[in-house]
Order: C-alpha cells, then structure tokens, then sequence
C-alpha cells in the first residue's frame, strides 16, 4: 500500500503547536529540546511544510529524513528545508537543544524581491545538500542573529516592529546564504549532476506539477523529450522505483490530500485528478491503499 503524504500548512502548524515567538503568523522561533522530538512523534510523516524552515544545533544530535535521505545533525549544524522538501521523519538525543526558525511564504516572497538571486550551484546545492556545519563564529553569528529576532518579536509596543522583524528575517536569510557559498568556494567543490540525474530531477519537478493531469509515462517523456523506455530505466536507477510506480505514488498521495477536505465529494476528486469517470478513479485507488475512496473519506472522518 502507498503511504501517504500529508500536507502541513504554516497555519495548521501554528493552531497545533501554538508557539509564543510569532510574529505576524510568518515569522517564528523556537527553542527546541530532544523531549520535543519524540519517535512517537513520526505517525504524522511524511509530509510537505508548507513554509520554509532551518534548525541549528547547539548541543546533542538531530537525525532528520528528507526525500528519503538521512542526514545526521551535530553541534554546530545548521539544516535549511524549503517547502519543496518531503520530511519523512525527525529524531533527537535525549540532550539535545536548538533553534527552529519557520518562515511563512508572503515573507519570503517579499524578501525575494529584494535579495540578488544566488549562484545556481549554491541554489542546487541547498536542494539537494541540505546542511552545513558551521564553526565557532559562524554559529555565534547566527544565535546572536536569532536571539535579536525573538528580541523583536517581543518588542510588540515598538513603533517600527515590522522594519525590525524584516531587517533581522533579511540578515537571516543572507548569512545562511553567505555560509553555503563560503563553504562551496572554501572546499573548492563544484555542485555538478549527470545528465541522467537531471533528467530525473526534471521528471520530480513535472510530476509535482502535472499529477493530476498526466497518467503515463509518455506524457513526461514526451516533454523531457526522451522515450518512455529511457525515462523509466533512468528513474528506476537513480530511485529504485520505475517512472510509472512514481506517478502512482505521487497520484495516490494527491487523491489522499484532496479526499481529507470533508467537502470534496469522490466525484469532485476524480474530476480534480482527470480520471474518465468516478468508477475508474475508485479502482485506481483501491487498487493502490487496500480501500474505496469512500472508506477512506470514513476512515479519516473517525
């Protein structure tokens, strides 16, 4: 059976975990603490948040699962996760202690606008490296640059609060970028894939984009411009999974997400995801989960 993946809005976030370092409802921090970690935490992965986030490490181990890769998290890590990321799960020692720094899109995008785009080795970098460790200063840099925002975020009699809060988001953003670059120029490394891995890179991206109106193969390789044949035979070695078994998986996962709104009707879902009529949607689905449409609306509805 597929699993599914579930999507985490920033409000949704917000209603369950109620921080008290927010600003606006785009801008929170967060000191977080192994306790707050649990496994029995993990039945909610895997799932898209809708935000973007970093934490840093000051003292004990974070093991994070990110688009089915682990990373280790020590002292001194800094971990930034966009949006596109899928989180499969999150562990921590029982001491460890850090910062979770959670930013809401209109922020961002605001941002964006006006910080000079980065080098696209450093952007892909970030997306498919995830994680740098910082030295001694570097990482005081950053608690100092941290520390001043949750400052801000208190000062709610302050008549320029928002300039302040933006300022201190903008310092953020550009000293995490600074580090990643320092690092890649440091090192010396050139972020580089093959042809093969970015023609599966650019396969995720389409497939994100066009579930719901692309069933087979051939309508991705068809705009990769590439057969069918290549295309799953390039996806299954770099994923161990064929072109086909991740447009169902991903259109499984779609369907799971609409379906959980208590207003979409199984009609509406199959219409949504382009499928002939409602009884082929509800023998794609049974076919993939074990359950009819219907039992699954039920079962989520308990």
């Amino acid at each position: 059976m597929e699993e599914e993946i579930r999507n985490f809005d920033l409000q949704e976030f917000i209603e369950v975990v109620k921080p008290v370092e927010n600003y606006d409802d785009q801008v929170i921090v967060m000191e977080i603490s192994g306790n707050m970690l649990s496994p029995s935490t993990n039945d909610i992965y895997p799932l898209r948040f809708e935000a973007a986030s970093s934490m840093l490490v000051c003292k004990g181990e974070l093991s994070v699962t990110m688009d089915y890769i682990p990373y280790t998290l020590t002292q001194h890590t800094l971990l930034e996760r966009s949006n596109v990321h899928l989180l499969n799960g999150i562990q921590a020692s029982h001491d460890f202690k850090g910062y979770h720094i959670i930013f809401g899109k209109k922020i961002l995008n605001n941002l964006f606008e006006e910080i000079v785009a980065v080098p696209k080795e450093y952007a892909l970098s970030k997306r498919y490296k995830p994680i740098v460790k910082l030295d001694y200063a570097d990482f005081h840099l950053l608690v100092d640059c941290i520390e001043r925002l949750r400052n801000n975020i208190k000062r709610t009699d302050h008549f320029f609060q928002k300039g302040l809060i933006y300022n201190e988001v903008r310092n953020f953003v550009m000293e995490c970028s600074n580090f990643g670059m320092k690092e890649i120029k440091l090192t010396g490394a050139k972020f580089e894939i093959s042809h093969l891995e970015d023609l599966s890179i650019r396969f995720m991206q389409l497939l994100i984009q066009k579930s719901h109106e692309w069933h087979e193969v051939s309508d991705y390789s068809t705009e990769l411009c590439v057969t069918p044949v290549y295309l799953s035979r390039t996806v299954k070695a770099l994923s161990g999974k064929t072109a086909m078994d991740w447009i169902n998986k991903v259109r499984v996962a779609e369907a799971k997400i609409l379906l959980r709104k208590p207003d979409n009707t199984v009609q509406y879902v199959a219409d949504k995801m382009n499928f002939s009529d409602q009884s082929a949607f509800g023998k794609f689905f049974k076919k993939h989960t074990g359950r009819s449409p219907v039992e699954y609306k039920k079962e989520i509805s308990q």
